[in-house]
């Protein structure tokens, strides 16, 4: 029998690595998982106590293609990671908007780079895939998005 694992397994692990992450720049703020009880798209304000603030949000259906287990069901699920940046005047240096900019793409790729990772998936996991969205610019907040497929085994709950 193969190794199995759960999404929320898979998911508890990307907050651990998100959240162990020491950005380049301004590394005094370090990512924190938003606790709220609204999703970050509604709760975060142009406030600087959101910055870094994320999310993980499972977004797409679940993908059950066939294989040869009887134990496991193989899935692959798709998650997004979304990370607030207030766009408060000075929050990422001189340049205001271009430098907010490269902050936000320099920390989109540490989080890339440590989700895509193979030595940070949990046992059962086969892979996770992430893509680095645009940029969306709100009103005083920005947010990046981060679609990750995720690709694993799941023990089969047999009756």
């Amino acid at each position: 029998m193969a190794a199995t694992t759960t999404y929320g397994a898979i998911r508890d692990q990307m907050i651990a690595k998100i959240q162990a992450i020491t950005p380049t720049v301004r590394s005094d703020e370090l990512f924190a998982r938003s606790h709220t009880r609204l999703p970050l798209r509604i709760e975060a304000t142009s406030s600087s106590a959101f910055f870094r603030k994320f999310e993980i949000v499972r977004t797409g259906a679940t993908e059950q293609p066939p294989h040869m287990d009887g134990d496991s069901v193989y899935r692959i699920e798709e998650a997004t990671i979304s990370v607030a940046y207030p766009a408060v005047p000075g929050a990422a240096g001189e340049d205001e908007i271009d430098d907010l900019e490269d902050l936000i793409r320099k920390d989109a790729k540490l989080i890339h780079d440590v989700i895509f990772s193979a030595g940070n998936y949990v046992s059962g996991q086969d892979i996770a895939v992430p893509v680095i969205q645009p940029v969306e610019m709100g009103e005083g907040v920005w947010f990046q998005d981060i679609v990750v497929r995720i690709q694993y085994r799941e023990s089969m709950t047999l009756v």
